[in-house]
């Protein structure tokens, strides 16, 4: 991929950013984060170590939602 093609999808995904809830892992060392809307209970565990997920915002690119 060229620098420009690059610098056009950075800066197109970076226009669509918004601050959006998430769950993220309570354990230092696991990256392991969901978006809160995506979830389906009040207090989820960790898919990939089993902890406490705990609640913060990132900022995300919005998702489109297409029914077909």
């Amino acid at each position: 991929m060229n620098r420009s093609m690059w610098n056009r999808m950075t800066s197109y995904s970076e226009s669509q950013l918004t601050e959006t809830p998430v769950w993220e892992c309570s354990k230092p060392d696991c990256p392991c984060w969901m978006r809160k809307s995506l979830t389906f209970v009040r207090q989820p565990k960790c898919p990939a170590c089993g902890s406490e997920m705990t609640e913060n915002k990132r900022m995300l690119p919005k998702l489109q939602n297409n029914p077909k």
